[in-house]
């Protein structure tokens, strides 16, 4: 398994994208298709929504974080086409063709591998790195991910915490022999 974990910075565009790296799954994340994206092949993408549902949508509904208030649809449009998309929890009348991400299967992988508790899992780049490496990822690619290494203050927002959990769990990878 050879992993693409895809961020919003320009940086993004060295994935890999083409139908020439078959090979290659491309997990994405939040709204990132509202971003200027190489077309998609929906059996190589997973999405992940990791965010709490505790927004209102346009409908009235229960809606996950999102400046697109079209964001559940727009994601059941990529599950449709044959996308798997990870919510936090099953949403059966909301989403009925996304899945739960497994964090209770992941939490016991690394139970064993980390002394019982599982430490940085502060946001979903993260979890995904995880979970490649739980699947056996034998590579893991990070494009757009650059957790505001630019500037930008990442003292006083998330990117503060955020940042140490990547290298966190690069560090992991690597250290069980996963090219990073």
């Amino acid at each position: 398994l050879k992993v693409d974990i895809v961020g919003y910075t320009p940086h993004r565009a060295k994935a890999h994208w083409g139908a020439e790296h078959k090979d290659w799954e491309l997990w994405l994340l939040n709204d990132l298709y509202m971003q200027q994206l190489p077309p998609l092949d929906p059996k190589r993408v997973r999405w992940f929504e990791l965010h709490p549902w505790n927004e209102v949508g346009p409908d009235g509904k229960p809606a996950t974080y999102s400046v697109d208030r079209a964001h559940t649809g727009a994601l059941r449009a990529i599950a449709k086409q044959g996308a798997r998309v990870y919510l936090q929890e099953r949403r059966r009348k909301e989403f009925p063709e996304a899945v739960a991400f497994p964090y209770k299967a992941l939490y016991d992988y690394f139970a064993k591998y980390l002394g019982g508790r599982l430490k940085y899992l502060t946001n979903s780049i993260s979890f995904e790195i995880a979970l490649a490496i739980m699947e056996g990822a034998t590579e893991i690619g990070l494009y757009g991910v650059d957790m505001m290494t630019g500037g930008g203050g990442v003292i006083n927002n998330e990117y503060g915490y955020q940042r140490p959990s990547v290298e966190y769990w690069m560090g992991i990878a690597e250290g069980r022999g996963i090219t990073v």
